[in-house]
């Protein structure tokens, strides 16, 4: 993935947080702290990066996963007004529906593309499958 391509996913994430946001203050004050929670997220994805010999390609998609982790959640709260995935549905996979319904990723590379979506799906699982 080229550098400008994470640019073009930040620009989106930042539109599609937006695109929640409505009259009701208290719901406004739940999405954003979601937000606000992915953006320390990415913060400590790029510590972490900073310490790991990953090539360049390889730094963008670990952004874009930190970035995505819970992208879901915004639907999420739409749809049941909760963060709960218990009493509604989980969030992650619900992450991952909303990224190929948006097309978000189609013009990353397929690999690059696979990792970001399992990477998503996979984040609040108890135990990562063999």
């Amino acid at each position: 993935m080229e550098p400008n391509e994470l640019g073009r996913l930040k620009e989106w994430f930042t539109d599609y947080c937006r695109g929640f946001y409505t009259e009701n203050e208290a719901d406004n004050s739940n999405l954003s702290l979601k937000e606000i929670l992915t953006h320390h997220v990415c913060e400590n994805m790029n510590l972490l990066i900073g310490s790991l010999k990953l090539s360049p390609n390889e730094r963008i998609t670990a952004e874009a996963i930190a970035m995505f982790h819970d992208v879901g959640r915004f639907e999420q709260y739409r749809r049941y007004s909760t963060f709960i995935d218990a009493i509604s549905e989980n969030h992650a996979a619900l992450g991952v529906k909303v990224l190929k319904e948006e097309g978000v990723l189609v013009t990353v590379p397929e690999d690059e593309r696979r990792t970001i979506y399992q990477a998503i799906s996979l984040h609040n699982v108890f135990r990562i499958p063999s």
